[in-house]
């Protein structure tokens, strides 16, 4: 690969690709077979893998004990996409004998902020926003540099006042963006680590900021501009376009949440259905429909679809003799009541419709960032309608990442998910409830 020339969409240069062990580099670009690089807007870190044909006996010459480090530089053509890591290897795995004098096997590498956070504990009182916390313990605990602060870090809203339980770093930062919430008082703020570094934001600032790359379906290997076909999608997997009863029971169109408040021991019931959690989101658009059941109740109105029981402290603002003995316990109450039930029904109707797309090696794609995808007809062409998959097509969050470099190529494989949907709420599918009733009646078909 000593071209710098950017010949097909595939190519790609490595800069450098060592082990860095006991004060000295050891050059593997000739040794790896595959390396994969991951991720994730639901994991904290990066991670990846890599394949190594042996036969020069490193794993003797290095010992591998967790103390080595794997540097990855490198880039599409001279200055084209850049990218650079620097990962701890954790674990070897899969060794195999392929000749007397030859091995194979895997290589597991990390951030190593994931190493670093599981030899600590945090014990430690806050009284600050959870996205304050966040960065105190990126900071003071797992010392990150501020070059990695440059992903977006929301603003959350509400004082929270409690003792971190012994949790370590990470699991202390995932504990506050299941709790963080927004300025609406909607629980969906994630965690993740991507080219721009470590992101603490909602899921509304990252599906409203413009998108970063359009990809196209032309037809490939024809433009004279190889970069262009970078961002051309060379097959596509609908993972899931909608899941009725996962959603049902995930409380995504209703649900309900039951709180007890163990000092006031009052009972708290909140019914809760999809358009809070969309005018919370602030989506003009939800990818859901309205549907009615045999009793002619929606399904937004179908409250015991999801039942959730949990600790709520709420009713103590109320409480006159809290009010008179303890006023300053109520600062900072925990709103249970606005995450608990809300957030899993929001990350399911986040990840209700998902594609998976296979692209040409392109270091620009990761985790967070918006696409444009005009995903063509896949049947007959309607007269004077626009090759567009009206239910499909559109702006879409990249969810998931993986790098796949070969010998001889660089593919990209993304997993990318939409919130909102192309078109306006579905409210014809009511009427299918008359056919409902009419079979239990024994008259279906005969009309």
């Amino acid at each position: 690969m000593a071209d710098k020339k950017l010949a097909q969409s595939t190519d790609y240069v490595i800069k450098e690709l060592s082990i860095v062990s006991r004060g000295s580099k050891i050059d593997i670009s000739g040794l790896f077979e595959e390396i994969n690089l991951y991720d994730n807007l639901l994991t904290p870190v990066r991670s990846g893998n890599i394949v190594i044909i042996d036969a020069i006996n490193l794993t003797q010459n290095l010992l591998l004990d967790g103390t080595e480090y794997l540097i990855f530089i490198a880039e599409k053509a001279e200055n084209l996409l850049p990218f650079s890591g620097l990962y701890k290897i954790y674990k070897q795995s899969n060794r195999a004998t392929l000749t007397p004098n030859s091995e194979s096997y895997v290589l597991h590498f990390v951030s190593d902020e994931l190493l670093f956070s599981n030899q600590q504990k945090i014990n430690q009182c806050y009284e600050a926003t959870y996205s304050d916390i966040t960065r105190s313990i990126l900071k003071d605990y797992l010392r990150v540099p501020e070059t990695e602060f440059k992903g977006k870090f929301d603003l959350s809203f509400g004082v929270a006042k409690f003792i971190m339980p012994n949790l370590s770093p990470l699991d202390a930062i995932n504990l506050c963006s299941k709790r963080a919430l927004d300025k609406n008082n909607s629980p969906n703020f994630l965690f993740f680590q991507n080219n721009d570094g470590f992101n603490f934001c909602t899921l509304p600032t990252l599906s409203k900021q413009t998108e970063k790359y359009k990809l196209n379906f032309n037809v490939k290997n024809t433009s004279e501009n190889i970069e262009e076909e970078l961002f051309g999608v060379r097959s596509y997997q609908v993972i899931k376009q909608f899941d009725y009863l996962k959603s049902l029971q995930q409380g995504v169109f209703a649900g309900t949440f039951i709180g007890f408040d163990p000092v006031t021991r009052q009972i708290v019931k909140r019914e809760k259905n999809y358009t809070d959690l969309t005018e919370k989101l602030k989506l003009d658009r939800p990818n859901y429909t309205l549907d009615q059941n045999r009793l002619n109740v929606s399904n937004y109105n179908s409250f015991g679809s999801r039942v959730s029981f949990f600790p709520v402290f709420s009713t103590q603002n109320s409480s006159s003799y809290i009010q008179s003995t303890n006023k300053t316990s109520l600062t900072n109450l925990e709103p249970t009541d606005e995450y608990i039930f809300e957030r899993r029904a929001i990350l399911e109707a986040f990840l209700n419709k998902r594609i998976r797309l296979l692209m040409p090696g392109n270091f620009g794609l990761s985790s967070g960032y918006n696409v444009l995808l005009p995903i063509p007809t896949s049947g007959f062409k309607r007269n004077n309608t626009e090759d567009i998959d009206e239910i499909l097509a559109g702006k879409y969050i990249i969810v998931a990442t993986r790098h796949i470099i070969r010998y001889t190529q660089h593919e990209t494989v993304i997993d990318v998910a939409s919130i909102e949907g192309i078109r306006p709420v579905n409210t014809a599918s009511v009427n299918n409830a008359k056919y409902i009733q009419q079979s239990q009646q024994g008259q279906f078909g005969t009309n």
